[in-house]
């Protein structure tokens, strides 16, 4: 068992659950009343629970990752496909995901008619779109708010999301055209391989908008399309935490709600250590159980029934 002990609330204190791994011990407190807890003792969190989550990877997996060996070669080798792979993982923005979607699909009709036309390669059309100075060439350029282009307007007109979105659009455009061959998913693989994930996912959070909710989901199905497992010293870089992440951890007793982010993925990564399962992949499963909730139960009774 993961949970190994139970602190009893004094008047007007929290109750707190002991857990215990490899790591050590940690705690994890809770505001509900002493006598709504008292309902809740036998209420631990099992490797079997925690195993049967990681599980939902593999929904998740063929569900929201396409996987196939074509899809892996066509991001290893075009450049334009993994700027799009990560704008995609990079847009949502705390919003409804639908109107997310929405703006990237716009912002990728753009990219793709200014980036790919049919008369030209897309690395001489990004070269061009730079010469024209369409491009901006600095970091921490959206500062002034003086910039602007032929595709900012585009992006406007075309409708990729507030100012904020298409100043990120741009600014990694600015920013593959600082790698050696333009592309993103390449460079960032061999940033996991070369053990530099940690330092990899701050330099993404240099982008225009990019935080670190975004920057780990991007890493996070980085890795779990190409294989990839980092050093359990930098795992926590790769575990995006939101609304569902959070809730199936603090379900399972290990975060209360007022753990901090950072915390809840040290969380993660120990409770999944206990457990002998990728932190990933529970992260993975975490967010599928936490969305689809209503369709699991859904099966789940058809299946008992």
């Amino acid at each position: 068992m993961v949970v190994v002990s139970w602190h009893e609330p004094q008047a007007g204190q929290r109750v707190r659950l002991e857990v215990a791994g490899p790591r050590g011990r940690f705690f994890a407190d809770f505001n509900q009343s002493r006598k709504t807890m008292k309902k809740r003792r036998t209420y631990v969190a099992n490797r079997r629970t925690v195993r049967a989550i990681a599980g939902l990877e593999g929904r998740y997996r063929s569900e929201f990752l396409d996987s196939s060996p074509g899809r892996l070669a066509l991001l290893d080798q075009d450049w334009l496909a993994g700027l799009l792979f990560f704008l995609e993982h990079v847009y949502p923005q705390g919003r409804n995901d639908d109107l997310s979607m929405r703006y990237y699909k716009s912002a990728e009709n753009v990219i793709c008619k200014w980036f790919r036309p049919v008369e030209s390669k897309a690395e001489d059309a990004i070269k061009a779109c730079a010469k024209q100075q369409w491009l901006p060439t600095r970091a921490s350029w959206w500062t002034d708010g003086s910039f602007s282009s032929p595709l900012t307007k585009a992006l406007s007109r075309e409708n990729a999301g507030k100012r904020r979105d298409i100043e990120m659009v741009v600014d990694s455009l600015r920013f593959v055209l600082t790698l050696p061959d333009r592309n993103l998913v390449r460079f960032s693989r061999s940033e996991v391989r070369a053990g530099r994930v940690t330092e990899h996912y701050k330099l993404l959070q240099e982008l225009r908008q990019v935080g670190p909710k975004t920057a780990s989901l991007y890493l996070r199905d980085l890795c779990t399309l190409y294989s990839l497992t980092p050093d359990p010293e930098q795992l926590v870089s790769i575990l995006p935490v939101d609304t569902w992440v959070r809730q199936v951890c603090e379900w399972l007793g290990v975060v209360s709600a007022d753990d901090t982010e950072s915390l809840v993925r040290e969380r993660i990564v120990d409770l999944c250590e206990a457990a002998s399962v990728s932190p990933a992949e529970f992260n993975c499963g975490a967010w599928y159980l936490g969305r689809g909730s209503f369709r699991l139960c859904l099966e789940l009774l058809a299946t008992r029934s």
